[in-house]
């Protein structure tokens, strides 16, 4: 499947003097908590409606691996916020699919952090894979969420944060959630900022 690389997004919010650097910490290996859902369930998210579900095949489309895979059908919004190194930088990597209703399609949006990585409208499409480089914060919250206008489902699978092994100086401030109010669909920034700053 195509792989799409989305480079240049980068969360460099709080840089230091030049000549500033940073030290070294030990980062675990994808800190996001059942980025698969192969627990059968929401384990380590959190979910703001139960429109959005946990299963195996769904609508003849397989989960990428394993067992399970989410599966947004409604205004749903899942989010997590993972043990994270301020400062390092990770590759943020899922893999999407989308089924299109009968009605005007809906949006699918990621967020890390203050930054709205990716807002999608496409008509249907099998799994695909998107990856961004992005640097941490502290803290970092991950989101997923979607907006549904015509029964239009999206599946979602394998979210993975892997370090890099590059890490930048931290100021030690918690980014502010500014992102949200860059959101260029209205009926988007007003379902999912209000969950969001309200969990942050």
């Amino acid at each position: 499947m195509k792989t799409l690389i989305l480079s240049g997004i980068r969360c460099f919010l709080m840089f230091t003097a030049a000549g500033a650097f940073s030290v070294a910490h030990p980062a675990k290996a994808n800190p996001i908590t059942n980025g698969g859902f192969e627990t059968g369930d929401f384990t380590g998210w959190t979910v703001s409606d139960r429109r959005v579900f946990v299963t195996r095949t769904f609508n003849g489309i397989a989960p990428h691996s394993g067992h399970y895979q989410a599966v947004f059908t409604g205004n749903d919004i899942i989010d997590q916020l993972p043990a994270i190194i301020p400062g390092q930088s990770y590759t943020f990597d899922f893999w999407l699919a989308h089924v299109a209703g009968p009605g005007p399609g809906g949006e699918f949006a990621a967020v890390f952090g203050s930054l709205l990585l990716f807002i999608f409208d496409q008509p249907s499409f099998g799994y695909t894979h998107y990856t961004f480089d992005v640097t941490a914060t502290a803290p970092t919250r991950i989101l997923f969420g979607t907006v549904s206008r015509g029964g239009e489902r999206w599946l979602l699978d394998d979210v993975s944060l892997t370090p890099t092994g590059v890490s930048v100086p931290d100021s030690g401030s918690t980014a502010s959630l500014l992102g949200f109010a860059l959101l260029g669909l209205a009926g988007l920034r007003r379902k999912l900022s209000k969950l969001y700053f309200v969990r942050s």
